[in-house]
């Protein structure tokens, strides 16, 4: 009696083990897809992000060189007024940039 227990016991863990496998082996292509792509879309976002900050270093560099050319108060107001504009505008075409939203 406790023979037949333990092997009916012992037999429906090879079953469940068996499902299981079978489920995990599956479902690893699934996993391995998923991984492969998020992997892809953050290098993507990596290098558009990598390019955002290169075209805002040059911007201040250029700005700095600007206004190291100023000769008065005004011309560096209106300068600054100008470069904040820009500055704006080149985040609203980087907002709804299509790819920073992907």
């Amino acid at each position: 009696m406790v023979r037949a227990f333990a092997e009916k016991g012992v037999s429906q863990a090879r079953d469940n083990y068996a499902r299981f496998k079978d489920l995990a082996e599956s479902h690893n292509g699934t996993m391995e897809a998923v991984f492969i792509t998020a992997s892809k879309d953050a290098s993507e976002f990596s290098a558009r992000l990598v390019e955002i900050v290169k075209a805002n270093t040059t911007a201040n560099l250029d700005f700095a060189r600007a206004l190291s050319g100023v000769k008065s108060p005004s011309e560096a107001i209106e300068l600054w007024t100008s470069v904040c504009t820009e500055n704006l505008n080149r985040v609203d075409d980087v907002m709804e940039s299509p790819k920073l939203a992907e």
